[in-house]
């Protein structure tokens, strides 16, 4: 049978799967992972570009009780972010304009408690450090609940912790979204390029 829930309680769809003999982790190589948390700011607004042109987005995992997720579970989650962490054209329902969809990834929420108000040991932000190939994990410590909800409201860049501020060109074909990002040794601008 699946590994049942370490903290808090299944819904009724979690406690029937977790029943499958056929979907067994174990005997079948298959394993399940509730997604927690997609986060969707969808108007950051771009001088010169129409409303709602440019949405970010994130997905966040949540650990309670200081938990880490187990190495199976870090591996499905890098292999999400992987796939992820880019931007691009996307379709909208009920075939409305197109518009650039930035997802930042999957990041990792970890409390000390069940929730921001109870965390007195402390609150974690995990984030694949990008930078290397192994899947690592950089953890950095949330000092406060504002602190939080700039980061979980896509107000700061969820890898860096800088303000989100977006400007942009088009060339034909070719869009480039600017992120222009006021850092500690002055501003600096992370580009991304997609094709209509």
């Amino acid at each position: 049978m699946t590994t049942q829930r370490l903290y808090g309680e299944d819904n009724d769809h979690g406690r029937w799967v977790r029943r499958q003999r056929s979907l067994d982790s174990h005997q079948h190589c298959f394993t399940l992972n509730d997604a927690d948390w997609i986060h969707h700011r969808y108007d950051l607004p771009v001088p010169g570009k129409r409303k709602r042109s440019l949405q970010l987005m994130m997905h966040v995992e949540v650990k309670t009780h200081g938990s880490f997720p187990r190495e199976s579970q870090a591996e499905t989650l890098f292999f999400l972010h992987q796939v992820c962490r880019k931007a691009v054209v996307v379709k909208r329902l009920g075939g409305r304009e197109q518009i650039t969809l930035w997802h930042f990834g999957v990041f990792l929420l970890r409390f000390s408690g069940t929730c921001a108000d109870n965390s007195r040991e402390g609150i974690w932000w995990g984030a694949f450090n990008n930078d290397r190939k192994d899947g690592f994990i950089d953890w950095t410590t949330i000092e406060s609940q504002e602190a939080l909800i700039d980061i979980l409201g896509l107000n700061v860049n969820p890898n860096t912790f800088e303000p989100m501020k977006a400007s942009g060109r088009c060339h034909h074909l070719e869009q480039e979204i600017i992120l222009s990002v006021d850092g500690p040794f002055g501003p600096f601008e992370e580009r991304i390029k997609v094709r209509s």
